[in-house]
């Protein structure tokens, strides 16, 4: 897997699936240990919020270093420079 994950991401394979699908699994199981603690904040919402970055990478199959080379390779023209920007929090 340490030579398949850098070349292609989510797509790789471990025991005959996706590391996309599996990440779908581990976030099935944590989502659901996290609403069984039952910790809830001020607002009345469990730990499950802390989950969407990650269910979102897994839903656009994705991960941002791939976006950023795609974005590396189009339309930031092959500058780097555009990254601190977009990036930036």
């Amino acid at each position: 897997m340490r030579d398949a994950v850098p070349a292609e991401g989510l797509r790789a394979t471990f025991r005959n699936q996706t590391l996309r699908d599996i990440g779908r699994d581990v976030l099935d199981i944590s989502r659901l240990g996290l609403k069984n603690r039952r910790k809830l904040n001020r607002e009345g919402f469990d730990e499950t919020h802390y989950l969407s970055p990650l269910e979102e990478v897994v839903a656009r199959g994705t991960t941002s270093a791939e976006d950023m080379v795609r974005a590396f390779n189009t339309r930031w023209g092959g500058s780097i420079e555009p990254v601190f920007l977009e990036y930036a929090y």
